[in-house]
């Protein structure tokens, strides 16, 4: 198969809250590629393009969110960002830091 008929299929991402501003890539999306995000029950909730490669099971922004906005991720905070991240771009260590440390180390 050649890498254009591969680029027309789109990869697909997960979103399980209606409040996420993160999905979940079930493949590797390729930079550039689109990106069919879905629900819980497999509605499409949106179609966006990917600002940058994503690995499998990787974070990609659903909507714009700003420097020190939360991420949100099963309808919870689980990290910062720590500059401005695009709508499609990758969001990782590189651009969020963790809040899930913070609070298993209070609970302990």
């Amino acid at each position: 198969m050649c890498d254009e008929a591969v680029d027309m299929v789109p990869t697909r991402a997960l979103m399980l809250s209606s409040i996420d501003n993160v999905a979940a890539v079930l493949s590797t999306a390729r930079r550039q590629a689109v990106v069919s995000v879905a629900s819980g029950s497999g509605e499409l909730v949106k179609a966006l393009n990917s600002l940058n490669e994503i690995p499998f099971g990787h974070k990609i922004a659903t909507q714009p969110i700003g420097r020190g906005e939360k991420i949100i991720r099963y309808g919870y905070a689980i990290g910062a960002a720590t500059r401005d991240i695009a709508e499609g771009e990758h969001v990782h260590t590189h651009n969020m830091r963790s809040l899930l440390t913070q609070s298993l180390k209070m609970k302990a």
